[in-house]
């Protein structure tokens, strides 16, 4: 009996530039209580049909997902940071494009 060689777990995001297909690749999952993105080793049936540059560009939406979500919860203590200096919502709101009603119902309590 010969030893099967274990699935390569790999971070499309570290290989983005060579387009190579692996074994296995690692995609981005939503967490169910906070939004958070993880990766999690899994891969769908209609990811493995994809071609290498097919692949890349999952690989492209994966990362600039994961900046994403850092860069929201980055905002969020922001917008808490602006707030308890007593910035006012309609000034958070005109930073962000938004009424300052609209920025006190995303990130106000109620």
């Amino acid at each position: 009996m010969t030893k099967s060689k274990p699935a390569k777990i790999q971070d499309p995001i570290a290989s983005m530039g060579d387009g190579q297909p692996e074994d296995q690749h690692v995609v981005m999952v939503r967490g169910k209580t906070s939004g958070a993105a993880y990766f999690a080793p899994a891969e769908p049936a209609a990811y493995r049909r994809l071609s290498p540059q097919q692949q890349v560009y999952v690989a492209s939406v994966q990362e600039h997902g994961a900046a994403l979500v850092e860069m929201q919860e980055r905002l969020d203590e922001l917008v808490a940071e602006a707030r308890s200096a007593d910035v006012s919502w309609h000034l958070i709101g005109w930073s962000l494009g938004m009424t300052g009603e609209g920025a006190r119902q995303r990130w106000g309590i109620a």
